[in-house]
């Protein structure tokens, strides 16, 4: 056989491949219960393990009031002042063993079409969403996060709410890591040199004063009060009978007592109200940035416990500017955005603490990035069988 034997053969080969190459693949079984391997994919990435030392220290800090009243102060074990600190050993416990079981089980990846998260120990559970559904990105850190210098990231990509669908969530990865998913997702991939942050509205402290005129002023006042008691009752001390030396409630008589007790309750929730907003919105800044397919609405803010949204201007659909009968007098507003893929109790809409409304009409102006703005369309009254026919409906 001549030199040019072998070449002929290996030719003839790859010409028969080329030929056929469906046949390269006919045994290749791909089943559909396992996710399809992507050519690109990334690393399968863990959880930050410092997650494990943020769950111990909220359980040592909860588990702080009863240790030093029980050995501080020599308090007597009771039924009465033991089942609190039972209670929230017990679920101290199961939630550190749960992280600590979330963190072993739990994986995530991003490749160049995907955000993979699977996690689950009895029972597993794998999560892709696709990159260019990618609505919104959140980034939170409470205070015992930040000492650890660890964030929750949260990844909304057209959830659906009415289903309980949750968005994707990893709780949760370092600082730097977190920065850099978000380059990822959100970063245009060809910019060189990104264009510099647009700020739309800086906070006004001032504003703290539109806040604090809600129901909610006496429920976080009732809730504070309550767990005062739960707390003084543990080391052992009865408040009611120091409340009623206070004053004389009797000579004084019921009509007074109640106003005076609703002022004082009040007074409490306005501090916490207070202590709230300055916690909540702390530097906040609401700004629009260059993002991987145009630009991003993005708001910063938090003291304690900061928070960073990202959302893409191309998924808006438009604002909400909602004033009640009271905050309507006082000429206030809350301000949002209406954009796909967010769920209903979420706060990322919400793109301006309550403030003014003649600043939350001139923000939505700014964010929409419309010609002409619909705040400022002329309004039609409905005709006047609609008002007939309201009565005749609610009847």
């Amino acid at each position: 056989m001549s030199d040019g034997a072998p070449r002929q053969i290996a030719d003839h080969a790859v010409s028969s491949a080329e030929l056929h190459p469906v046949n390269l693949v006919e045994s290749t079984v791909i089943d559909s219960t396992t996710p399809v391997v992507d050519a690109n994919e990334g690393q399968w990435e863990r959880l930050d393990v410092r997650m494990i030392l943020v769950d111990a220290l909220k359980l040592a800090l909860s588990l702080a009031p009863a240790a030093i009243a029980l050995w501080g102060f020599g308090v007597e074990p009771t039924l009465s002042n033991t089942w609190p600190l039972a209670l929230i050993l017990m679920f101290g416990v199961i939630s550190s063993a749960r992280d600590v079981v979330r963190w072993i089980t739990t994986r995530y990846r991003v490749t160049e079409t995907h955000v993979e998260r699977r996690t689950g120990l009895f029972v597993r559970t794998y999560r892709s969403i696709p990159r260019e559904r990618i609505r919104s990105v959140e980034a939170e850190a409470r205070l015992r996060h930040k000492l650890f210098r660890l964030r929750m990231v949260k990844i909304g990509a057209g959830q659906q709410n009415t289903s309980g669908e949750s968005a994707l969530l990893l709780d949760a990865i370092s600082r730097r890591t977190a920065l850099h998913l978000r380059e990822q997702l959100l970063e245009h991939p060809g910019a060189q040199q990104p264009e510099p942050e647009h700020v739309l509205q800086y906070v006004r402290y001032h504003w703290v004063i539109y806040n604090i005129f809600d129901s909610w002023t006496y429920v976080v006042a009732a809730g504070a009060l309550w767990a005062g008691y739960l707390l003084l009752t543990t080391f052992n001390v009865d408040p009611l009978p120091l409340v009623r030396r206070v004053g004389d409630w009797e000579g004084v008589g019921w009509g007074w007592t109640i106003v005076t007790v609703l002022a004082l309750i009040f007074a409490l929730g306005v501090a916490i109200r207070v202590l709230q907003f300055f916690n909540e919105n702390w530097g906040f800044r609401l700004s629009r940035v260059q993002g991987r397919e145009g630009t991003v609405l993005r708001t910063t803010q938090g003291l304690f416990r900061t928070r960073e949204v990202n959302r893409e201007d191309d998924r808006l659909r438009g604002a909400v500017i909602s004033e009640p009968l009271l905050w309507r007098w006082m000429r206030i507003a809350d301000t949002g955005v209406i954009t796909t893929g967010l769920s209903v109790w979420s706060m990322s809409p919400i793109i301006l603490p309550r403030g003014p409304v003649s600043v939350a009409r001139r923000v939505v102006a700014e964010v929409l990035q419309e010609e002409s703005s619909p705040l400022d369309a002329d309004l039609l009254r409905h005709p006047g069988a609609a008002l007939r026919c309201r009565p005749v409906w609610a009847t």
